[in-house]
């Protein structure tokens, strides 16, 4: 359900003021809206001047919420890479509006003083901290069941951290960058996906961009546009020993190194799809999107990082986490002016992005799901 006052914004806009403010969104974004958002906007379900101060290139997560006016009060919301960069600003963007956030990072230290300072800084809320290992099953489950020792309620899952560095395989046999990046987000989302249930909550995967790329990367083709995912021979990926390659972007051809990172993240776009439909299904009520930030000022992009592509490292193109973070806080804000399962970006802000599927179509998602669950020693949830 839309969170915002009514006494602020009514429902039935003069069309004047629908039509000035739909303007000045179009002029500040040069681009069409989401058909999902274009609809709301016009129902009045969103709010003509809240969604127009979201969808500005300069808006934040917490300019969003303030915006629709969201209170996140009696939510618990569980972020993940929540001690630095987008996910910090995350927890603490939500804090402010009163969730429960619980902060899960690599390092124990780490998380609690990320945990702290989202106390300190957001001055309201709870805040909590815990570990866990994502290059480990056997950590994924431990931490899934501490989670649930200490927490009856799931409404935000933020599926956020992630890795560019992987170092061969883990413990589970996997390639470390696609266990870290999305596997062992998937594992914990199936852990968790009770209180995601009794709560009707929402799962937000943090992707990127390189997912349109994930086979050239790989190795599996060389054009940007391939079917190497037409059935399930790269999931999991091989551990790719770095090489060079060239990566076909919209902008054209660019030198970069051979990767598996790509594939994480078209994984969690489409793994996400996948369970947002069975859910729909059930009837569960649980929703879910993924999106991609663009380039931020953290410390998963290097400016002297040679496996990114040369274009790539110019930090004067980097957006703050706060600022990458405006979609997550628009999904959150809105959910439902925003098409379920559907995949966005923050370089084109209120519109939906179509991913490159690589020859996986939609009728695979169940088998793509029961596959993944398959990987981490799952059955069908």
């Amino acid at each position: 359900m839309l969170v915002h006052s009514s006494s602020r914004w009514p429902r039935s806009l003069p069309l004047a003021v629908l039509l000035a403010a739909a303007a000045l969104l179009h002029r500040r974004t040069a681009r069409e809206l989401a058909p999902s958002l274009e609809a709301a906007l016009q129902t009045g379900e969103v709010p003509a001047a809240a969604l127009s101060a979201s969808c500005a290139a300069d808006a934040t997560a917490s300019l969003v919420f303030d915006a629709f006016g969201t209170s996140l009060a009696g939510k618990l919301a569980l972020v993940t890479g929540g001690s630095s960069g987008i996910g910090l600003a995350v927890a603490l963007a939500m804090a402010k509006r009163g969730a429960t956030v619980v902060v899960a990072a690599h390092h124990e230290e780490k998380a609690a003083e990320a945990a702290a300072l989202v106390r300190r800084l957001a001055g309201r809320g709870e805040v909590h901290s815990m570990a866990v290992e994502l290059s480990s099953l056997a950590s994924v489950r431990a931490f899934a069941e501490a989670f649930l020792g200490r927490f009856s309620s799931l409404d935000y899952l933020v599926l956020n951290a992630g890795i560019i560095d992987g170092r061969g395989k883990t413990e589970d046999g996997y390639d470390e960058m696609f266990q870290v990046n999305f596997l062992s987000h998937a594992l914990l989302t199936e852990l968790l996906i009770e209180p995601l249930r009794s709560s009707r909550g929402l799962i937000v995967s943090t992707s990127s961009g390189t997912s349109e790329n994930a086979c050239e990367s790989l190795g599996a083709c060389h054009t940007r546009f391939c079917e190497c995912l037409s059935d399930f021979r790269w999931l999991p990926p091989p551990v790719v020993p770095p090489h060079p390659v060239v990566l076909h972007l919209a902008s054209g051809p660019s030198p970069s190194m051979s990767s598996t990172y790509g594939i994480s993240k078209w994984a969690q776009i489409y793994w996400t799809k996948a369970v947002v439909a069975r859910e729909a299904a059930r009837g569960s009520g649980v929703r879910g999107f993924s999106w991609t930030p663009g380039l931020v000022q953290t410390g998963l992009f290097d400016p002297n990082n040679a496996s990114l592509p040369s274009g790539y490292r110019l930090p004067y193109w980097y957006r703050l986490p706060d600022q990458a973070a405006a979609v997550l806080a628009l999904l959150v804000a809105a959910p439902d002016a925003f098409q379920n399962g559907g995949y966005f970006s923050r370089d084109v802000m209120c519109q939906d992005r179509v991913p490159v599927d690589h020859g996986l179509t939609d009728e695979m998602l169940p088998a793509l799901l029961d596959h993944v669950n398959a990987l981490v020693g799952l059955r069908a949830a």
